[in-house]
């Protein structure tokens, strides 16, 4: 994992995203499934 990333939990533009697993409204996601694609992560307060 990024050094920056353990220090503060900032993901900047252009970094490694680290892999996660979550419960959305299309089912259980990991992100390792999007590996070698361009995705677009947003957050919503709900």
């Amino acid at each position: 994992m990024d050094y920056e990333i353990m220090m503060n939990g900032t993901v900047k533009i252009g970094m490694h995203a680290p892999d996660f697993e979550a419960d959305t409204t299309m089912g259980k996601i990991n992100l390792n499934q999007y590996k070698g694609k361009w995705i677009v992560l947003f957050s919503h307060p709900r």
